[in-house]
């Protein structure tokens, strides 16, 4: 929806100011922090969300905080008081992080094109914002259900776990299960073997299986560390990829299957 060409031409930077705020337009949501190990003590906290305005070529927006896709209201509103999960500590260091994330979609797409205005940055800003992991593996999934699934018996999607599974998993233990079958090679084995190593560095540490499954399957035992699109478009994952020990062509043959997959 938002795609963008990699190779850019450096253009004029404008100043970006970006204020970060509490929506206290909205009714607060009550925070109990529980202050004894029992859960029978706690403290009541008024939260908000977590917003930013951000002012470019002399125009602002309102955005809200990308953190906000965690839909557990005591994990992402904040209080001015202070608490467990709403000190001010936690809310200071996802604020340092995401002013140089909304600052960094915004240099990418003035280099992209020098009319770029604030205009629509907020459904921008939450798609580049995204952990592109997720992206990818929610695309794929869909994927492998269309070649996969729909062509053999949709009870195999109970069987392999489809809501709560992985596209690693999902794929690693359906070739173990249906990969003689002739029809499995509608699902590109090259593209797996490929994307492999990304969900190896980037997949989930503990990857959800059916319990049915768990006993027959190891679990690989990956670190969850993952870059948001924005860090695919402007370079970073593959300078990040490099300094992992990815050798330059897989790194540059995975960053442009990323791309295929992003742009289905």
């Amino acid at each position: 929806m938002f795609a963008a060409n990699f190779y850019t031409s450096q253009m004029k930077e404008y100043k970006v100011t970006i204020k970060p705020y509490l929506q206290k337009r909205v009714k607060p949501h009550i925070i109990k922090v529980y202050t004894d190990n029992n859960g029978e003590q706690f403290e009541s906290y008024e939260g908000w969300p977590l917003y930013y305005q951000v002012i470019y070529k002399r125009k602002n927006t309102h955005i809200r905080s990308s953190f906000l896709r965690n839909n557990d209201k005591t994990l992402n509103h904040f209080s001015p008081d202070g608490g467990v999960f709403v000190n001010s500590s936690k809310m200071d260091s996802i604020i340092a992080r995401e002013t140089k994330v909304i600052e960094s979609i915004i240099r990418f797409l003035e280099n992209q094109d020098s009319d770029f205005d604030l205009s629509g940055f907020g459904a921008i800003y939450q798609y580049y914002a995204a952990g592109l992991h997720g992206m990818v593996n929610e695309k794929l999934k869909n994927y492998l259900q269309i070649n996969l699934v729909f062509k053999l018996d949709s009870r195999i999607a109970d069987f392999l776990n489809f809501d709560k599974g992985t596209y690693y998993s999902i794929y690693k233990y359906s070739d173990m299960l249906f990969g003689h079958l002739d029809l499995f090679e509608t699902v590109d084995r090259e593209r797996f073997e490929l994307l492999k190593k990304f969900f190896e560095l980037y997949g989930q540490k503990n990857e959800t299986l059916p319990n049915h499954l768990k006993h027959h399957f190891e679990v690989p035992d990956n670190f969850f560390s993952d870059p948001l699109i924005i860090d695919f478009y402007n370079g970073r994952l593959r300078d990040e990829l490099l300094q992992m020990g990815v050798v330059p062509k897989f790194a540059d043959d995975l960053i442009l299957e990323i791309g295929k997959v992003l742009n289905t």
